[in-house]
Protein backbone atom coordinates (compact mmCIF):
# COMPACT_ATOMS: atom_id res chain seq x y z
CA UNK A 1 0.00 0.00 0.00
CA UNK A 2 1.06 3.41 -0.98
CA UNK A 3 2.16 5.13 2.76
CA UNK A 4 0.01 7.84 3.83
CA UNK A 5 0.76 11.17 6.16
CA UNK A 6 -1.67 12.80 8.83
CA UNK A 7 -2.13 16.38 9.94
CA UNK A 8 -4.36 18.46 12.03
CA UNK A 9 -6.23 21.85 10.60
CA UNK A 10 -8.17 24.06 12.14
CA UNK A 11 -11.27 24.80 9.65
CA UNK A 12 -13.91 27.07 10.70
CA UNK A 13 -13.11 26.21 14.45
CA UNK A 14 -12.80 22.27 13.60
CA UNK A 15 -9.87 20.53 14.49
CA UNK A 16 -9.67 18.65 11.35
CA UNK A 17 -7.89 15.35 10.36
CA UNK A 18 -6.67 15.71 6.97
CA UNK A 19 -4.47 12.47 5.28
CA UNK A 20 -2.15 13.13 2.45
CA UNK A 21 -0.31 10.61 0.08
CA UNK A 22 2.00 11.15 -2.96
CA UNK A 23 5.08 13.65 -3.81
CA UNK A 24 4.36 17.23 -1.90
CA UNK A 25 5.06 18.91 -5.74
CA UNK A 26 2.82 16.31 -7.80
CA UNK A 27 -0.17 17.77 -9.08
CA UNK A 28 -2.75 17.98 -6.20
CA UNK A 29 -5.89 15.86 -6.33
CA UNK A 30 -8.99 16.30 -3.27
CA UNK A 31 -10.55 13.15 -2.48
CA UNK A 32 -13.47 13.90 -0.65
CA UNK A 33 -15.45 10.71 1.37
CA UNK A 34 -18.88 10.06 1.62
CA UNK A 35 -21.38 10.02 4.60
CA UNK A 36 -20.34 7.14 7.61
CA UNK A 37 -16.83 6.92 6.09
CA UNK A 38 -13.51 8.29 6.42
CA UNK A 39 -10.66 9.87 4.12
CA UNK A 40 -8.65 6.10 4.96
CA UNK A 41 -11.23 4.55 2.63
CA UNK A 42 -10.01 5.75 -0.64
CA UNK A 43 -6.53 4.07 -0.01
CA UNK A 44 -7.72 1.04 -2.79
CA UNK A 45 -8.17 3.61 -5.08
CA UNK A 46 -4.78 5.65 -4.60
CA UNK A 47 -2.92 2.78 -4.69
CA UNK A 48 -4.29 2.07 -8.16
CA UNK A 49 -3.17 5.27 -9.31
CA UNK A 50 -0.72 5.08 -12.61
CA UNK A 51 0.58 8.83 -11.88
CA UNK A 52 1.76 10.77 -9.32
CA UNK A 53 -0.59 12.83 -7.42
CA UNK A 54 -0.26 15.13 -4.11
CA UNK A 55 -3.88 13.63 -2.99
CA UNK A 56 -5.30 15.51 0.23
CA UNK A 57 -8.61 13.94 1.73
CA UNK A 58 -10.30 14.93 4.69
CA UNK A 59 -12.03 13.27 7.29
CA UNK A 60 -15.10 15.57 7.16
CA UNK A 61 -16.25 17.18 10.53
CA UNK A 62 -18.02 14.58 12.81
CA UNK A 63 -16.35 11.97 11.18
CA UNK A 64 -12.84 9.33 11.46
CA UNK A 65 -10.48 11.74 13.53
CA UNK A 66 -12.20 14.62 12.84
CA UNK A 67 -13.69 16.85 15.89
CA UNK A 68 -17.40 15.65 16.56
CA UNK A 69 -20.22 18.30 16.64
CA UNK A 70 -21.84 16.47 19.67
CA UNK A 71 -24.76 17.62 18.11
CA UNK A 72 -26.54 18.05 14.60
CA UNK A 73 -25.14 18.21 11.34
CA UNK A 74 -26.43 20.84 8.31
CA UNK A 75 -25.24 20.07 5.05
CA UNK A 76 -23.67 24.16 4.26
CA UNK A 77 -20.90 23.20 7.06
CA UNK A 78 -20.15 20.76 4.33
CA UNK A 79 -19.41 23.35 1.72
CA UNK A 80 -17.94 26.10 3.86
CA UNK A 81 -15.33 23.42 5.25
CA UNK A 82 -14.62 22.77 1.35
CA UNK A 83 -13.63 26.51 0.92
CA UNK A 84 -12.12 26.47 3.95
CA UNK A 85 -10.01 23.30 3.08
CA UNK A 86 -9.02 24.92 -0.47
CA UNK A 87 -8.36 28.01 1.02
CA UNK A 88 -5.75 26.43 3.22
CA UNK A 89 -4.09 24.16 0.57
CA UNK A 90 -4.37 25.84 -2.95
CA UNK A 91 -5.09 29.39 -2.11
CA UNK A 92 -4.32 30.62 -5.75
CA UNK A 93 -4.52 27.65 -8.27
CA UNK A 94 -8.59 25.99 -8.94
CA UNK A 95 -8.92 22.31 -7.77
CA UNK A 96 -9.42 19.28 -9.01
CA UNK A 97 -11.96 17.36 -7.16
CA UNK A 98 -13.16 13.91 -6.65
CA UNK A 99 -15.89 13.31 -4.54
CA UNK A 100 -18.11 10.16 -3.29
CA UNK A 101 -21.89 10.30 -2.41
CA UNK A 102 -22.19 12.97 0.24
CA UNK A 103 -18.71 14.05 -0.91
CA UNK A 104 -19.95 14.07 -4.42
CA UNK A 105 -22.68 16.08 -3.70
CA UNK A 106 -20.39 18.86 -1.83
CA UNK A 107 -18.26 19.04 -4.53
CA UNK A 108 -20.81 19.73 -7.27
CA UNK A 109 -22.63 22.40 -5.24
CA UNK A 110 -19.59 23.86 -4.47
CA UNK A 111 -18.46 23.89 -8.42
CA UNK A 112 -21.40 26.19 -8.85
CA UNK A 113 -21.04 28.38 -6.28
CA UNK A 114 -17.54 29.28 -6.37
CA UNK A 115 -16.62 28.08 -10.47
CA UNK A 116 -13.73 30.02 -10.45
CA UNK A 117 -12.33 27.90 -7.38
CA UNK A 118 -12.67 24.25 -9.60
CA UNK A 119 -11.18 23.07 -12.35
CA UNK A 120 -12.34 19.73 -12.73
CA UNK A 121 -15.06 18.25 -10.97
CA UNK A 122 -15.83 14.14 -10.69
CA UNK A 123 -18.58 12.81 -9.13
CA UNK A 124 -18.62 9.67 -7.68
CA UNK A 125 -22.60 8.65 -7.50
CA UNK A 126 -23.02 12.07 -5.71
CA UNK A 127 -26.04 13.09 -7.57
CA UNK A 128 -28.81 14.78 -5.14
CA UNK A 129 -31.00 13.27 -3.42
CA UNK A 130 -34.58 12.72 -4.52
CA UNK A 131 -37.55 15.10 -4.44
CA UNK A 132 -39.06 15.35 -0.95
CA UNK A 133 -42.85 15.75 -0.67
CA UNK A 134 -43.59 19.21 1.53
CA UNK A 135 -46.19 17.48 3.45
CA UNK A 136 -43.65 15.27 4.92
CA UNK A 137 -42.01 18.66 6.56
CA UNK A 138 -44.24 18.57 9.77
CA UNK A 139 -43.49 14.91 10.26
CA UNK A 140 -39.51 15.18 9.94
CA UNK A 141 -39.49 17.84 12.33
CA UNK A 142 -41.26 16.09 14.82
CA UNK A 143 -38.78 12.82 14.29
CA UNK A 144 -35.84 15.17 14.56
CA UNK A 145 -36.88 16.65 17.95
CA UNK A 146 -37.99 13.95 19.20
CA UNK A 147 -34.35 11.74 18.36
CA UNK A 148 -33.13 15.18 20.19
CA UNK A 149 -34.81 14.33 23.19
CA UNK A 150 -33.78 10.64 23.65
CA UNK A 151 -29.89 11.05 21.49
CA UNK A 152 -28.51 9.07 19.36
CA UNK A 153 -26.49 5.55 19.94
CA UNK A 154 -23.71 3.75 18.35
CA UNK A 155 -24.02 0.66 16.94
CA UNK A 156 -21.13 -1.53 19.05
CA UNK A 157 -19.09 -4.59 17.68
CA UNK A 158 -17.04 -7.16 20.11
CA UNK A 159 -13.86 -6.26 17.99
CA UNK A 160 -12.54 -5.42 14.44
CA UNK A 161 -13.12 -8.61 13.64
CA UNK A 162 -16.63 -8.74 13.88
CA UNK A 163 -16.98 -5.08 12.54
CA UNK A 164 -14.74 -6.19 9.39
CA UNK A 165 -17.62 -9.09 9.08
CA UNK A 166 -20.48 -6.52 9.24
CA UNK A 167 -18.52 -4.77 6.15
CA UNK A 168 -18.33 -7.58 4.04
CA UNK A 169 -22.02 -8.91 4.69
CA UNK A 170 -23.49 -4.82 3.22
CA UNK A 171 -21.14 -5.26 0.25
CA UNK A 172 -19.95 -9.00 -0.66
CA UNK A 173 -17.67 -7.72 -3.38
CA UNK A 174 -15.11 -6.67 -0.23
CA UNK A 175 -11.94 -8.82 0.08
CA UNK A 176 -11.09 -9.75 3.71
CA UNK A 177 -7.75 -8.09 3.40
CA UNK A 178 -9.46 -5.02 2.39
CA UNK A 179 -12.27 -5.16 5.23
CA UNK A 180 -9.68 -5.63 8.04
CA UNK A 181 -8.00 -2.51 6.29
CA UNK A 182 -11.44 -0.38 6.45
CA UNK A 183 -12.20 -2.05 9.66
CA UNK A 184 -9.09 -0.58 11.44
CA UNK A 185 -9.29 2.48 9.78
CA UNK A 186 -13.62 2.91 10.43
CA UNK A 187 -13.35 1.60 13.66
CA UNK A 188 -12.65 3.41 17.45
CA UNK A 189 -12.40 2.24 20.85
CA UNK A 190 -13.99 4.59 23.28
CA UNK A 191 -13.82 4.74 26.55
CA UNK A 192 -17.60 5.08 27.19
CA UNK A 193 -18.30 2.05 24.80
CA UNK A 194 -17.65 -0.19 27.64
CA UNK A 195 -14.37 -1.93 25.45
CA UNK A 196 -16.55 -2.07 22.85
CA UNK A 197 -15.97 -1.07 18.91
CA UNK A 198 -17.82 1.62 17.26
CA UNK A 199 -17.97 3.16 13.86
CA UNK A 200 -15.34 6.40 13.81
CA UNK A 201 -18.22 8.87 13.43
CA UNK A 202 -20.48 11.17 15.52
CA UNK A 203 -23.98 9.17 15.96
CA UNK A 204 -25.45 12.66 15.61
CA UNK A 205 -25.02 11.70 11.81
CA UNK A 206 -28.01 9.76 11.89
CA UNK A 207 -30.56 11.56 13.23
CA UNK A 208 -33.54 12.27 10.28
CA UNK A 209 -32.96 16.41 9.05
CA UNK A 210 -35.45 18.49 9.50
CA UNK A 211 -34.96 20.09 6.37
CA UNK A 212 -36.50 18.67 3.30
CA UNK A 213 -34.44 18.36 0.04
CA UNK A 214 -34.61 21.00 -2.30
CA UNK A 215 -33.25 19.80 -5.49
CA UNK A 216 -34.24 22.93 -7.54
CA UNK A 217 -31.54 24.89 -5.62
CA UNK A 218 -29.08 21.95 -6.32
CA UNK A 219 -30.16 22.13 -10.23
CA UNK A 220 -29.34 25.84 -10.18
CA UNK A 221 -26.16 25.28 -8.56
CA UNK A 222 -25.19 22.62 -11.18
CA UNK A 223 -26.52 24.95 -13.83
CA UNK A 224 -23.40 27.38 -12.65
CA UNK A 225 -20.45 24.84 -12.78
CA UNK A 226 -18.13 26.06 -15.50
CA UNK A 227 -15.51 22.93 -14.87
CA UNK A 228 -15.76 19.99 -16.86
CA UNK A 229 -17.42 17.41 -15.08
CA UNK A 230 -17.09 13.35 -14.81
CA UNK A 231 -20.21 11.67 -13.77
CA UNK A 232 -19.49 7.97 -12.51
CA UNK A 233 -22.31 5.52 -11.86
CA UNK A 234 -22.17 1.59 -10.52
CA UNK A 235 -24.73 -0.91 -12.05
CA UNK A 236 -25.48 -2.77 -9.10
CA UNK A 237 -25.64 0.36 -7.01
CA UNK A 238 -29.14 1.58 -4.99
CA UNK A 239 -28.34 4.96 -6.21
CA UNK A 240 -28.98 3.67 -9.74
CA UNK A 241 -31.65 1.26 -9.16
CA UNK A 242 -33.39 4.15 -7.07
CA UNK A 243 -33.53 5.77 -10.67
CA UNK A 244 -35.35 2.84 -12.37
CA UNK A 245 -38.60 2.82 -14.37
CA UNK A 246 -39.53 5.60 -16.90
CA UNK A 247 -39.85 8.57 -14.27
CA UNK A 248 -36.50 7.62 -12.58
CA UNK A 249 -34.82 7.48 -15.79
CA UNK A 250 -35.93 10.91 -16.91
CA UNK A 251 -35.38 12.52 -13.85
CA UNK A 252 -31.82 10.87 -13.60
CA UNK A 253 -31.13 12.20 -17.48
CA UNK A 254 -32.71 16.09 -16.15
CA UNK A 255 -29.58 16.53 -13.56
CA UNK A 256 -27.27 15.28 -16.32
CA UNK A 257 -28.61 18.10 -18.15
CA UNK A 258 -27.43 20.60 -15.73
CA UNK A 259 -23.93 20.58 -16.72
CA UNK A 260 -22.57 22.43 -19.20
CA UNK A 261 -19.67 20.16 -19.63
CA UNK A 262 -19.82 16.79 -18.66
CA UNK A 263 -18.80 12.98 -19.56
CA UNK A 264 -20.48 10.03 -18.07
CA UNK A 265 -19.49 6.36 -17.11
CA UNK A 266 -21.09 3.63 -16.07
CA UNK A 267 -19.11 0.87 -13.88
CA UNK A 268 -20.30 -3.07 -14.31
CA UNK A 269 -20.09 -5.52 -11.38
CA UNK A 270 -19.71 -2.35 -8.53
CA UNK A 271 -22.27 -1.42 -5.90
CA UNK A 272 -22.04 2.08 -4.48
CA UNK A 273 -18.63 2.06 -2.69
CA UNK A 274 -16.70 1.67 -6.75
CA UNK A 275 -14.01 2.93 -5.47
CA UNK A 276 -13.64 0.02 -2.89
CA UNK A 277 -15.40 -2.49 -6.17
CA UNK A 278 -13.66 -1.02 -8.44
CA UNK A 279 -10.52 0.27 -7.79
CA UNK A 280 -8.62 0.00 -11.22
CA UNK A 281 -11.90 0.74 -13.53
CA UNK A 282 -12.38 4.38 -11.39
CA UNK A 283 -8.55 5.72 -11.14
CA UNK A 284 -8.22 5.33 -14.68
CA UNK A 285 -11.73 7.03 -15.00
CA UNK A 286 -10.22 9.74 -12.64
CA UNK A 287 -6.65 10.20 -14.46
CA UNK A 288 -7.79 9.82 -17.97
CA UNK A 289 -9.95 12.97 -16.95
CA UNK A 290 -7.72 14.80 -14.37
CA UNK A 291 -4.80 14.40 -16.00
CA UNK A 292 -2.35 17.45 -16.48
CA UNK A 293 -0.42 15.56 -19.17
CA UNK A 294 -2.14 16.47 -22.81
CA UNK A 295 -1.45 16.32 -25.66
CA UNK A 296 -0.30 19.80 -27.43
CA UNK A 297 1.07 20.31 -31.18
CA UNK A 298 3.97 22.85 -31.43
CA UNK A 299 5.33 23.62 -34.65
CA UNK A 300 8.96 24.39 -35.12
CA UNK A 301 10.74 27.03 -37.44
CA UNK A 302 13.82 25.45 -37.93
CA UNK A 303 15.39 28.60 -39.59
CA UNK A 304 15.10 30.27 -36.47
CA UNK A 305 15.72 27.02 -34.07
CA UNK A 306 18.78 27.85 -32.04
CA UNK A 307 19.46 24.14 -32.02
CA UNK A 308 18.44 21.43 -34.05
CA UNK A 309 15.34 20.33 -34.14
CA UNK A 310 16.34 16.54 -34.09
CA UNK A 311 17.69 17.47 -31.27
CA UNK A 312 14.52 19.49 -29.47
CA UNK A 313 12.83 15.95 -30.65
CA UNK A 314 15.26 13.85 -28.33
CA UNK A 315 15.09 16.23 -25.19
CA UNK A 316 10.49 15.52 -25.66
CA UNK A 317 11.78 11.57 -25.80
CA UNK A 318 13.61 12.02 -22.89
CA UNK A 319 11.61 14.14 -20.66
CA UNK A 320 7.92 14.38 -21.64
CA UNK A 321 5.47 11.86 -19.95
CA UNK A 322 4.52 10.73 -23.60
CA UNK A 323 7.03 11.40 -26.27
CA UNK A 324 6.59 12.65 -29.75
CA UNK A 325 3.90 10.62 -31.44
CA UNK A 326 3.67 12.44 -34.79
CA UNK A 327 6.75 14.16 -36.51
CA UNK A 328 6.47 15.46 -40.32
CA UNK A 329 9.01 17.38 -41.28
CA UNK A 330 7.14 19.94 -44.50
CA UNK A 331 9.65 22.37 -46.74
CA UNK A 332 11.34 23.22 -43.38
CA UNK A 333 8.76 22.98 -41.02
CA UNK A 334 8.62 20.75 -38.32
CA UNK A 335 5.27 19.18 -36.34
CA UNK A 336 5.81 17.62 -33.49
CA UNK A 337 2.23 15.84 -31.67
CA UNK A 338 3.84 15.19 -28.04
CA UNK A 339 2.00 13.78 -24.80
CA UNK A 340 3.31 15.48 -21.75
CA UNK A 341 3.97 17.66 -18.79
CA UNK A 342 3.92 21.10 -19.44
CA UNK A 343 6.98 22.09 -17.29
CA UNK A 344 8.91 19.03 -19.02
CA UNK A 345 8.01 20.54 -22.37
CA UNK A 346 9.23 23.59 -21.91
CA UNK A 347 12.06 23.08 -20.21
CA UNK A 348 13.12 20.58 -23.59
CA UNK A 349 11.92 23.81 -25.89
CA UNK A 350 13.27 26.63 -23.82
CA UNK A 351 15.28 29.25 -26.34
CA UNK A 352 13.26 27.65 -29.46
CA UNK A 353 10.87 29.89 -31.38
CA UNK A 354 7.48 28.39 -31.53
CA UNK A 355 5.84 29.36 -34.43
CA UNK A 356 2.37 28.35 -33.31
CA UNK A 357 -0.04 26.23 -30.40
CA UNK A 358 -2.75 23.96 -31.39
CA UNK A 359 -4.67 23.87 -27.99
CA UNK A 360 -7.62 22.23 -29.34
CA UNK A 361 -7.40 18.99 -27.19
CA UNK A 362 -6.62 21.29 -24.47
CA UNK A 363 -9.65 23.45 -24.77
CA UNK A 364 -11.88 21.18 -22.28
CA UNK A 365 -10.07 21.81 -19.31
CA UNK A 366 -9.14 25.62 -19.62
CA UNK A 367 -10.36 28.02 -17.37
CA UNK A 368 -13.96 29.41 -18.85
CA UNK A 369 -12.94 32.71 -19.46
CA UNK A 370 -9.82 31.29 -22.03
CA UNK A 371 -12.06 28.76 -23.69
CA UNK A 372 -11.85 29.27 -27.34
CA UNK A 373 -15.52 30.79 -27.96
CA UNK A 374 -16.74 30.42 -30.91
CA UNK A 375 -17.24 34.53 -32.89
CA UNK A 376 -20.62 35.77 -34.12
CA UNK A 377 -19.68 34.65 -37.52
CA UNK A 378 -19.09 30.99 -36.05
CA UNK A 379 -15.13 31.04 -36.44
CA UNK A 380 -12.90 30.56 -33.16
CA UNK A 381 -10.94 32.95 -32.17
CA UNK A 382 -7.57 33.46 -33.79
CA UNK A 383 -4.24 32.71 -31.42
CA UNK A 384 -3.14 36.09 -31.82
CA UNK A 385 -5.98 36.99 -29.73
CA UNK A 386 -4.77 34.43 -26.79
CA UNK A 387 -1.95 34.87 -24.26
CA UNK A 388 -1.14 31.27 -24.29
CA UNK A 389 1.63 31.93 -22.00
CA UNK A 390 -0.27 33.23 -19.31
CA UNK A 391 -3.49 30.57 -20.26
CA UNK A 392 -1.22 27.36 -19.51
CA UNK A 393 0.29 29.14 -16.69
CA UNK A 394 -2.83 29.88 -15.03
CA UNK A 395 -4.14 26.41 -16.31
CA UNK A 396 -1.34 23.78 -14.31
CA UNK A 397 -0.19 26.31 -11.47
CA UNK A 398 3.18 26.79 -13.34
CA UNK A 399 3.56 30.66 -12.16
CA UNK A 400 6.86 30.45 -11.00
CA UNK A 401 8.72 27.43 -12.73
CA UNK A 402 7.61 28.42 -16.24
CA UNK A 403 10.87 29.18 -18.17
CA UNK A 404 11.27 31.47 -20.52
CA UNK A 405 10.27 30.97 -24.02
CA UNK A 406 9.83 33.03 -27.35
CA UNK A 407 6.34 32.75 -28.47
CA UNK A 408 5.01 33.91 -31.81
CA UNK A 409 1.66 33.56 -32.52
CA UNK A 410 -0.19 33.49 -36.29
CA UNK A 411 -3.77 34.74 -36.76
CA UNK A 412 -6.13 32.39 -39.08
CA UNK A 413 -4.55 33.61 -42.73
CA UNK A 414 -1.02 32.23 -41.32
CA UNK A 415 -0.19 36.29 -40.99
CA UNK A 416 1.65 36.96 -37.52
Amino acid sequence: MKPSNSEFIHLRGVRTHVRSWGPADAPQLFLLHGWMDVSASFQFLVDAFSLDWRVIAPDWRGFGQSEWNNHSYWFPDYIADLDALLAHYSPDAPARLVGHSLGGNAACLYAGIRPERVAAVASLEGFGLHVSDPADAPSRYASWLTQLRSGPAHNRYADRAELAARLRSVNPRLGADQAAFLAEHLGEERAQDAGKIVVAADPYHKLPSPILYRLDDAKACWRSVTAPVLWVAARDSFVMKSFSGVVGEADYLERIACFRDIRTAMLEDAGHNMHHDQPLQVAKLVEDFCNPAFRLRAIFIDEVLEIDPIEVLHRIVKDSLGGPSIVVDCDGVWVVEIAGDLDFLFKAIDGCLIDSLDIQELDRTLPAQHRMMPSVDGSHRSFAELDIKAILSELFGFHSRLPGFSLQTTDDDGEG
